[in-house]
């Protein structure tokens, strides 16, 4: 009985331990380049302005970020 119970205290903590963690994270993004390709700033602009309609970045970081590709 007592390992019963011990096993769906266990199971509930791992259920329930990602949902707690994860209201504290930010999310890290990186963009990797893996040499110089024609559509690379094509791309990476559109992947910047996805980012920014979902708010994983703002409007002035989305600007910093495209300066940095001129």
């Amino acid at each position: 009985m007592f390992k019963k119970c011990l096993l769906a205290l266990f199971v509930l903590a791992l259920t329930f331990a990602p949902a707690a963690m994860a209201q504290a994270d930010n999310p890290t993004i990186a963009i990797l380049r893996f040499g110089s390709l024609p559509n690379v700033d094509i791309t990476e602009g559109a992947i910047l302005d996805v980012l920014e309609s979902y708010g994983f970045i703002s409007t002035e970081e989305n600007r910093i970020f495209e300066a940095r590709r001129d």
